[in-house]
């Protein structure tokens, strides 16, 4: 198999934004890495790794941390929009 091409800026920015909330959310929740394993069944390592950005998030691992911290998975994977206040 050859080279996977490098992810785009786009990606990357997005990639990042996701990382931010899955930590942002387990903090929220006030949740060690510990604690956040056994609510969520994700082995704490992995949670880490994702949070610090040295392993790519599954599907299945974010449904997981989603349904373990009580938000949407759109929570984790979409930035909030932001409200535009109309005069």
């Amino acid at each position: 198999m050859g080279r996977q091409p490098d992810p785009t800026p786009d990606f990357t920015r997005w990639l990042d934004g996701v990382r931010d909330r899955m930590k942002a959310q387990r903090e929220r929740c006030n949740l060690s890495y510990r604690e956040a394993e056994q609510r969520t069944g994700v082995p704490f390592a992995s949670i880490r790794r994702v949070e610090i950005g040295d392993m790519m998030p599954t599907v299945q691992l974010v449904y997981r941390l989603a349904a373990g911290y009580g938000v949407d998975v759109s929570d984790l994977l979409c930035e909030a929009k932001k409200s535009r206040n109309r005069a």
